[in-house]
């Protein structure tokens, strides 16, 4: 059995699956090893089954924490997700903001960062940026719409 160390940052609930989509970060470096021991990309005919374990403190204590990437790219998906949100008319409405600028800059002030990118690897941010997202989300929609009580 291989293991690879990795942070959780996030989980979305797909009711109309009946399943849930869990979101862990690995560290660049480790990303080819990971992937590899998960049996490669995954492919929609093929499934893969893994078993998720979280570490002790001591064991996570161990390991140095992942350091940010010297550039971490506006490709990221909380960082796309981030940029069309703030560009959303009506998520500008619900913030109370005049344009995509001042979208942008609610999204950065909830988040506590001093630029989107910050969400591609700081844990807490990207926590607060789906906080953020969903709730606005939750706004838009009705919970019998969303599968949501």
């Amino acid at each position: 059995m291989t293991a690879t160390r990795a942070t959780f940052v996030g989980y979305r609930p797909l009711p109309s699956r009946g399943v849930g989509i869990l979101t862990f970060e690995v560290p660049l470096e480790g990303l080819d090893a990971a992937v590899r021991a998960l049996g490669g990309t995954p492919l929609p005919q093929n499934s893969t089954w893994v078993a998720i374990a979280r570490l002790t403190n001591e064991a996570a204590a161990a390991e140095a924490p992942p350091t940010p990437p010297a550039a971490a790219k506006p490709t990221h998906p909380l960082v796309k997700r981030a940029g069309m949100l703030a560009n959303n008319p009506g998520f500008q409405k619900w913030a109370g903001c005049a344009d995509a600028e001042s979208a942008a800059a609610f999204i950065r002030t909830r988040c506590q960062v001093s630029t989107r990118r910050q969400l591609a690897y700081l844990t807490e941010a990207a926590r607060s940026f789906e906080a953020v997202e969903a709730e606005y989300l939750a706004s838009q929609y009705p919970a019998n719409l969303t599968g949501r009580k």
